[in-house]
């Protein structure tokens, strides 16, 4: 199953608007912009993004919201803005040839149809015609502990939500936040969130509606039924491994009854203190922490 990125995806963004550094001749390994979304190589992966023009927070704006959008920190150092990104797989408009008969041109059509769910998310929609999938097109997902997480002594369980306007896969709980938690701890919490957002291009993390828990999920709501079944496939595999990677981290931090003088102390000190930069390592997962990790498979 090929994973490069197609060189046709340039022809598509044209003719959706995006500009090339040089127009004539755009190449996929251009960057192209159109009112302020930037279209760009994510690896072999493409991303679309955009810079938010107001203050917010992705751990709590993104979720629950359609498509694969989720938030990432500004790159310009904005920490009250964030950046929102798409990540469109390759793999997916490979698997899509098979599904446009005759035509020859399944994975341009594909790129089409996907870059059409990344527009219309953003702004908070799904396509008009778009059908969630019926109970036995997403049976193999529905089998009781598809999407369970464990990682050493702890564990989460992950369900599928179908309803007309929604298709995801999510984990609700990977973790409860105890009332009260310390705010040292609830920013190493977010730090995590953020840096699994960097790992796993579909997946998002963020706080559910009370910040009781941090809850997981990739959503697929207005996605191209030609690419559905593949994108399905991705989706559990990126949640499970993003949920085994963070849950145990996650879940140390979250627990108050565990003592740790790192945690214990702001994880981004060093913004407020650039002088101390030197001699810390605002960054760095606390060794206790790190010995959990369960890396995700190759």
């Amino acid at each position: 199953m090929s994973q490069h990125l197609s060189m046709r995806w340039p022809r598509v963004a044209s003719e959706l608007g995006f500009e090339f550094e040089h127009a004539l001749l755009p190449d996929a390994s251009q960057r192209a912009v159109r009112n302020g979304s930037a279209l760009e190589r994510d690896g072999s992966w493409l991303a679309l993004s955009q810079r938010e023009p107001t203050a917010g927070d992705p751990l709590r704006d993104l979720m629950g919201a359609p498509g694969l959008w989720r938030g990432l920190r500004d790159p310009a150092g904005d920490a009250t803005r964030f950046v929102r990104a798409f990540g469109l797989p390759p793999v997916a408009t490979t698997e899509a040839e098979t599904k446009v008969a005759g035509s020859g041109r399944g994975s341009e059509i594909a790129w089409r149809e996907l870059l059409k769910w990344a527009d219309l998310t953003a702004d908070g929609a799904v396509p008009s015609d778009w059908v969630a999938p019926s109970s036995d097109e997403l049976e193999p997902w529905a089998t009781p502990g598809r999407l369970r997480v464990r990682a050493g002594a702890y564990a989460a369980e992950g369900l599928l939500q179908c309803q007309p306007d929604r298709l995801a896969l999510s984990i609700p709980s990977l973790v409860r936040i105890a009332p009260g938690l310390a705010p040292a701890r609830i920013a190493w919490i977010r730090e995590l969130c953020h840096h699994a957002h960097s790992k796993w291009r579909m997946v998002r993390l963020g706080f559910d509606a009370g910040d009781s828990s941090v809850a997981a999920e990739v959503d697929l709501t207005g996605a191209p039924s030609a690419c559905l079944p593949i994108l399905l496939e991705l989706a559990h595999s990126a949640l499970v491994s993003a949920g085994a990677w963070v849950l145990p981290i996650l879940a140390v931090a979250a627990d108050p009854t565990i003592d740790s003088a790192l945690l214990d102390r702001h994880p981004r000190r060093d913004v407020a203190h650039p002088a101390r930069r030197s001699r810390q390592a605002p960054h760095r997962v606390p060794p206790s922490i790190e010995a959990q990790r369960t890396q995700p498979p190759p």
